[in-house]
């Protein structure tokens, strides 16, 4: 339970919740802790950035994961459910844009579909490993 001033606020659940504190009396959630992605130091809210992405009514559905190569290397994934018979080519670069990450990197891979809870929030690691997936499948394709 969380207090500002005294007052007891039962509104907010604090489980698994990351918060960034503005002043003593106020905060903001910035989501679960399994949806935060780290940046280059910067915290991230992958479902905020995927929101940004399903503005556009084109794309089915989309994911966002940070993955890591056999290298070391972390890269932001957006994981892109085109509709049936859509090109994902022209909706990549707005759908970068979207995300606002400035000059941040981001990849591009279509998959069939995100995995998801029961209650529609996406699985992380179930989509990371969809995102590997995939991207070693273009690389064993284009070489």
């Amino acid at each position: 339970e969380f207090t500002a001033g005294g007052i007891p606020c039962d509104s907010v659940s604090a489980q698994d919740a990351l918060a960034v504190m503005h002043n003593p009396m106020q905060f903001e959630l910035l989501g679960r802790v399994d949806d935060i992605l780290n940046i280059g130091g910067i915290k991230v809210s992958a479902g905020r950035l995927e929101d940004r992405v399903m503005e556009d009514a084109r794309i089915a559905d989309a994911g966002v994961a940070y993955v890591v190569d056999d290298r070391g290397r972390g890269a932001v994934v957006l994981a892109l459910v085109p509709p049936e018979g859509i090109d994902i080519g022209p909706l990549t670069q707005e759908a970068v844009k979207r995300m606002a990450l400035g000059a941040t990197p981001v990849q591009v891979v279509a998959v069939p579909a995100i995995p998801r809870t029961e209650t529609g929030k996406v699985r992380r690691n179930a989509l990371s490993d969809t995102v590997h997936q995939s991207l070693k499948a273009s690389v064993t394709t284009n070489a």
